[in-house]
């Protein structure tokens, strides 16, 4: 199992995380494109 939000309270029982994520606010297509 993972977490693969950018929520620190969810993120908390996942850890270690999985490196590589990138998060980007919701919505925002110009951030998904240059991540």
């Amino acid at each position: 199992m993972m977490a693969a939000t950018g929520q620190p309270h969810y993120q908390d029982n996942w850890r270690p995380l999985m490196p590589g994520f990138i998060n980007v606010d919701y919505n925002d297509i110009d951030k998904i494109k240059e991540a």
